[in-house]
């Protein structure tokens, strides 16, 4: 090797990476010397995408274009409703719920005729009922939706989503088993139990609704309604 001038042989990316490597492993913090803690809804989410990406590349690329389908199935319906009523003083809001079932995963769509939530103005709803052990540990609002996060000794937790419906997607893990639909008053509501989680999603007016805990159907239920009434006031 000439001095002043680096020649990278495979003799010296042997003799070098290794040492490099461990270098940069030793340089990583321990995990208990690791401060920083994620919220609730952040680890939520992060599991959620985790389970989408552990899906086999077969079931991806027939979600992929099932939704590319409803795409443009929505947009056919888009330009037939704007044809059809072309006066906006004579148009009314309209949402649908669409649920798309596959073999690992149950999608809902909310769509409307909106392009987006224009001059919304987001009321946030709390549960009046919450189950024995469980206090309010942290509650976020992001303009248009908002997440609470309930939490008992136990460290089980109830995680409640609140969020304008038009034009969102929901994605709801049901392997090995399916969403149960009965109605809450007068909302339709689905639930799911699967894999020691369980469950529950309601449309009313404007928002979607959607309750995750390792609880009891019943008292997801005695949640949703205290929602729904106070929904109503």
């Amino acid at each position: 090797m000439n001095q002043g001038k680096l020649q990278l042989t495979d003799a010296f990316l042997y003799d070098y990476i290794p040492k490099a490597e461990r270098y940069h492993l030793n340089a990583i913090p321990e995990e208990q010397d690791l401060s920083h803690e994620f919220s609730k809804s952040f680890l939520h989410k992060m599991k959620r995408l985790i389970k989408q990406e552990n899906r086999t590349p077969a079931m991806k690329i027939f979600i992929r274009q099932a939704r590319r389908v409803a795409i443009i199935f929505l947009l056919i319906l888009s330009l037939a409703a704007t044809t059809v009523i072309g006066v906006e003083a004579l148009r009314t809001r309209f949402f649908d719920l669409v649920v798309k079932v596959y073999h690992e995963l149950t999608t809902i769509d909310v769509v409307s005729d909106e392009n987006g939530p224009v001059d919304i103005v987001f009321r946030g709803i709390e549960a009046t009922y919450v189950p024995l052990g469980f206090e309010k540990i942290q509650a976020e609002e992001y303009g248009i939706s908002q997440t609470i996060i309930y939490e008992n000794e136990e460290k089980a937790e109830i995680i409640y989503m609140q969020e304008y419906a038009a034009n969102m997607q929901m994605g709801v893990d049901t392997e090995g088993t399916a969403l149960e639909t009965f109605y809450i008053g007068s909302y339709e509501a689905k639930y799911v139990s699967n894999k020691g989680e369980q469950q529950l999603i309601w449309f009313a007016g404007d928002y979607v609704y959607h309750l995750i805990a390792p609880l009891e159907k019943e008292e997801l239920v005695k949640m949703a309604e205290s929602i729904i009434e106070q929904a109503a006031q």
